[in-house]
């Protein structure tokens, strides 16, 4: 079942752990004002992130990168609740809010698309 992440947004740099499929991750979401959008660290819990991206709406930012250790075999997709692919600010990103963070398994993404 998709997982939506549910720390994003309370801060411009905000670090937390989550488990996605039985393996606990640190992620790290940043807002950057030059280019006003959010990007995203990830890697295994108490390492240094192995992957870092841009996080646009609408894409899966993991695509290509599942066989790099410490990054999730699934899908992380920034969702949005109005159109395909809007551009998020920093007030309109997180749980509640317009663009979500939505965890899919790669099961449930090679489903999908």
């Amino acid at each position: 079942m998709p997982y939506y992440l549910p720390h994003v947004g309370a801060t411009p740099d905000e670090i937390f752990t989550t488990a996605l499929e039985g393996v606990k991750y640190q992620i790290r979401l940043r807002w950057n004002t030059r280019d006003e959008a959010w990007y995203i660290y990830i890697g295994y819990e108490g390492i240094e992130p192995k992957f870092t991206s841009k996080f646009c709406a609408g894409m899966n930012v993991l695509r290509g990168y599942q066989a790099t250790e410490g990054v999730p075999e699934g899908a992380i997709i920034l969702a949005d609740s109005e159109a395909i692919y809007g551009r998020p600010s920093r007030n309109d990103t997180g749980i509640d809010k317009r663009f979500k963070i939505l965890y899919l398994t790669k099961e449930e993404y090679e489903g999908v698309f």
